[in-house]
């Protein structure tokens, strides 16, 4: 059976999913998979349905099964039946995975119509990339740190960092499979890596619309970041109490010179500008507690804006609107 993919020469076995007792052969690209027929059948049906289909006289076989052809590249096949028949492999969240393991399983469970595994890939997808602003910022503080919690936290993301091309191929999945809760935290990502050559060339591969929509919205994060970085010498933040206003001041101006190289790889990051871990570093050599606690209210406030017009920015639904999909998708699985 030949579901419209090419034949191959010289085929490889996937040695980890060839069982010798087994009924059916599969093949992607130029890798097999002896596999059990009726448990194909039973997670997927719409493997169920194909299957039904009797065998031509002339099949071709492979060690005396029938043999099928995936139109789908081995790359996106081999995680997919792992997860099927490997209790072992992709374990539910927050057990840790990787990014091709999500992309095969989450691909082509939808395709396939496996829900469980579905909803299982969608909420490790989901966990690097959170709807909630406390949650996004407890995830940024672990990362950074790396310390102190377990690996297999439901704080953390369960799987390493996403960097361009990562998050290029998390656009084009989520639209896929309908996953349009986790773009706003994608677009805030690539909004701050550098305009440079890798970037511009990667948003090629979006639509004019959405290629519009991040340039419009990178620049909004910008100046969201300019803002939150230039409330910590605005003098008209002194607030009441204050006992010594201009040394308050004269501190704050030395304390933001003194952080110019950390504003430049910021610049596009609103959300990593002045930190409680960075106020924690600078509150010893502050002369009024008054004024930067104060501060520190209103760059909370700023970046709660920030985060609340994340989506519009980028010509996505509301906050309320995605999380109504989330919801639907995958529950409550990361509300811890």
């Amino acid at each position: 059976m030949d579901i419209d993919a090419p034949a191959t020469t010289e085929p490889c076995r996937a040695e980890e999913l060839w069982f010798e007792d087994e009924n059916i052969v599969l093949q992607a690209g130029n890798t097999q998979y002896r596999v059990h027929r009726s448990m194909l059948a039973r997670h997927s049906p719409v493997f169920r349905d194909m299957l039904a289909f009797p065998q031509p006289a002339d099949a071709e076989l492979v060690d005396g099964c029938p043999l099928v052809r995936l139109h789908d590249a081995e790359e996106e096949v081999t995680p997919f039946l792992r997860a099927l028949f490997d209790l072992e492999f992709f374990l539910p969240f927050p057990e840790p995975t990787t990014f091709d393991a999500i992309y095969g399983c989450l691909r082509l469970s939808n395709k396939y119509d496996v829900p469980s595994l579905r909803r299982r890939a969608l909420v490790h997808l989901s966990s690097q990339f959170r709807t909630n602003l406390k949650q996004h910022a407890v995830l940024v503080a672990l990362a950074a740190a790396d310390v102190g919690v377990k690996a297999n936290s439901p704080q953390r993301s369960t799987w390493p960092q996403a960097d361009l091309d990562t998050l290029l191929r998390v656009i084009s999945i989520a639209r896929e499979v309908d996953a349009k809760w986790v773009l706003p935290a994608v677009f805030y990502h690539l909004g701050t890596l550098p305009l440079d050559i890798a970037l511009l060339q990667g948003i090629q591969n979006l639509s004019v619309a959405e290629q519009t929509h991040f340039l419009s919205g990178r620049t909004t994060q910008s100046t969201y970041a300019l803002g939150v970085s230039h409330l910590l010498t605005s003098s008209g933040q002194l607030m009441l109490g204050c006992t010594s206003p201009n040394d308050c001041l004269a501190h704050r101006m030395e304390i933001a010179d003194d952080s110019q190289e950390n504003f430049g790889a910021l610049i596009q990051d609103p959300l990593r500008i002045w930190t409680p871990e960075e106020w924690q570093y600078w509150y010893p050599v502050v002369p009024c507690e008054n004024c930067i606690t104060s501060i520190d209210a209103v760059m909370g406030e700023t970046k709660e804006q920030f985060w609340s017009e994340l989506p519009s920015m980028y010509g996505l639904p509301s906050w309320q609107d995605l999380e109504t999909m989330k919801n639907a998708a995958i529950g409550d699985a990361l509300l811890s």
